[in-house]
């Protein structure tokens, strides 16, 4: 996992705490800031300066485009901005002068790819730096290596075409004058340029050049939404999608004998404690339940779901199920009737859903059946005398906090939920396992839904089964298990 210097939960909101439901970003704490990605929407401006780079290697480039810039000066006009959006918005008197110098200190090859982006409402730009011979595939293939080497922020190519924009900006241009206080910062331009990036005092000089660039960016950058908009959509209008599905290898195994062993397990529980099933309702609560977490265990191994998103719901239930237990045998010391409560508040779920199929007529071909739901609600009490409450069965605390009562907070923050994310189909579970990657450098990675199914997820069995086996440590401490079964399994270890 990478470390970020902003990762910590406390730097966030207030504390760590949301502020109006909000968990503030730190650097979103300082107030309106302004910022451009490198990739998106400065780099298509600055992308001639990196074709020139790769061109003729990073030093000779650095010497040619030093003479460049000192040649803006015999221009017939002030050149303001380095920028294509402004460069190509020149009328054609100012391009061609513009291009006839350029064309003094470099091949036209150079900026040939760029015709295939720049070509019909580009008539200048195309005149001049259009070669033959060259096919749309090499020209597309050159500016995808442009884009991968130099398109990444803090890439060693980037910090080098930044350099470049800061050296003229700051000695041609003279938009910033050295003080004692940046004079150190000055001195690092100089021996950038001179320093091999494979040299460990680079590792003080790339982050200067890039916090320089991001400290005066707003004075040399001019957004043009409308030319990155349509630099962007050329690109992804001409060259293909390369897909990538980011497959797991799910090696992880289980003993085959794991589920059979608990369903003895749980057999020998409810013959020793029969009396149990017609008077105790924490034993039928405790012992239904786990059962209906088993039968989730059993169906994420039987039917393969492990890799699956129905395998995420089934961790995200066994998890509810594990934290709610252990929740109610807590509090039940102090409230003796909560296992009661939390079967009445269940059964007046079902006596709503109940309440409404009867305004229906029809449920033909449906899962749900009418006539059960009225057995079930009807089972123990007659619905008349049933309350329906609407509020969670026991309302002083939500979820989040019973787990940090049983000292399950672990469990809620990262797995749980991450799994609700899943069964709720928020956009971060539906990103990660219905959207595949588009790896090529010109479609700036964006996402296309994955409408083929090939996509696999990391196997989810694994948390599954520690899970379990931390639900079989709490029930062998109210309704002991064999010795011989929590020794074979590790039980206790979880």
């Amino acid at each position: 996992m990478r470390e970020h210097y902003l990762d910590k939960l406390k730097d966030h909101g207030d504390h760590g705490r949301p502020k109006k439901g909000i968990l503030k970003s730190p650097i979103n704490q300082l107030g309106n800031i302004t910022h451009y990605s490198w990739m998106k929407e400065c780099f298509p401006d600055f992308i001639w300066i990196a074709l020139i780079i790769d061109y003729y290697g990073r030093r000779p480039a650095f010497t040619i485009l030093s003479f460049i810039f000192k040649d803006f000066n015999d221009l017939s006009f002030e050149l303001k901005s380095l920028q294509l959006s402004y460069i190509l918005s020149l009328d054609d008197e100012k391009q061609g002068e513009f291009y006839e110098m350029l064309s003094q200190h470099i091949d036209i090859e150079v900026l040939n790819p760029l015709t295939i982006l720049f070509n019909n409402n580009h008539g200048i730009f195309f005149e001049y730096f259009f070669k033959d011979g060259v096919t749309v595939e090499e020209k597309l293939e050159i500016l995808e290596n442009i884009t991968d080497n130099y398109g990444h922020n803090k890439s060693d190519g980037a910090t080098d075409v930044q350099y470049v924009i800061l050296t003229f900006y700051i000695i041609f241009r003279q938009i910033i004058h050295a003080t004692k206080n940046i004079k150190p910062a000055f001195e690092m331009l100089y021996y950038y340029q001179k320093t091999n990036h494979e040299e460990w005092e680079m590792r003080i000089y790339r982050p200067t050049v890039r916090s320089m660039f991001g400290s005066v960016q707003y004075m040399i950058y001019e957004h043009n939404s409308e030319f990155i908009k349509s630099f962007w959509k050329k690109l992804l209008e001409i060259g293909d999608c390369r897909l990538k599905y980011g497959m797991y290898e799910n090696e992880y195994s289980i003993d085959e004998a794991f589920i059979e062993d608990i369903k003895v397990e749980f057999q020998k529980l409810i013959i020793d404690n029969m009396h149990s099933e017609l008077e105790d309702s924490k034993f039928n609560v405790m012992m239904g339940s786990s059962v209906y977490a088993l039968k989730i265990l059993n169906e994420l191994v039987e039917c393969n779901l492990r890799d699956k998103v129905m395998g995420r719901l089934s961790l995200r239930i066994i998890i509810e199920i594990f934290i709610m237990l252990k929740y109610i045998n807590k509090k039940a010391d102090e409230q003796p009737d909560l296992w009661e409560k939390y079967q009445e508040y269940g059964i007046g779920k079902y006596k709503l859903i109940l309440i409404k199929v009867r305004e229906i007529d029809e449920f033909e071909n449906s899962h749900l059946n009418p006539g059960l739901l009225d057995i079930l609600v009807n089972e123990q009490i007659d619905e008349m005398f049933q309350d329906v409450d609407f509020r969670n069965f026991e309302s002083k605390t939500n979820f989040r906090d019973k787990a940090i009562e049983v000292d399950e907070k672990e469990l809620f923050d990262v797995y749980y939920d991450y799994e609700s994310s899943y069964a709720h189909g928020l956009w971060g579970a539906v990103r990660e396992s219905s959207m595949l990657k588009c790896v090529n450098p010109l479609h700036l990675g964006h996402n296309v839904p994955d409408v083929h199914l090939k996509k696999n997820l990391a196997d989810v069995l694994p948390d599954a089964v520690r899970v379990f086996k931390k639900l079989l440590n709490f029930i062998d401490e109210n309704y002991p298990l064999s010795e011989e079964f929590l020794s074979k399994y590790e039980v206790k270890n979880e």
